[in-house]
């Protein structure tokens, strides 16, 4: 799985979690995988946890469905820059994102985490659309070759 797909798939479902009374399982799931790859930051992620777990609560107590996107916008960032720096985690957070924090979701809120993959080939624009927000991708230009 690619690790974009993997981290947005990742900080929904972890985001989902938190709002749950089980939101306890969901930490020490990420803090388990933190502790095997990163364990000078176990310690940091788990208070990170907690503040997401408040500010979840928050954003459901008041219905800001914008502020929920915002968190799970965040963590997809975090869990992206780990993911690149550690290509070698993403099977174990692709293992807790199956096992641990997506049984912890209802029904509704799985279907919400979702993996898609769109292919483009040439000089093609793909346009997706995803939770009513439009994604623009666009292939990088070819170098030219130096002229002779």
């Amino acid at each position: 799985m690619e690790l974009s797909v993997l981290a947005a798939a990742a900080a929904t479902a972890l985001v989902g979690a938190m709002a749950t009374d089980t939101w306890t399982r969901a930490t020490e799931a990420v803090t388990g995988l933190w502790r095997r790859f990163r364990p000078g930051e176990a310690e940091e992620i788990a208070q990170d946890l907690e503040l997401l777990h408040r500010d979840v609560r928050r954003a459901r107590d008041q219905g800001d469905e914008a502020a929920e996107n915002q968190l799970v916008a965040e963590w997809q960032g975090t869990l992206g820059r780990v993911l690149r720096r550690h290509e070698e985690m993403a099977p174990a957070l692709h293992a807790v994102l199956e096992e641990d924090l997506t049984p912890l979701l209802s029904e509704k809120q799985r279907q919400v985490v979702y993996k898609q993959f769109n292919t483009t080939s040439g000089k093609a624009t793909s346009y997706n659309v995803q939770d009513g927000q439009i994604h623009i991708h666009q292939a990088q230009a070819e170098p030219k070759a130096p002229k002779e």
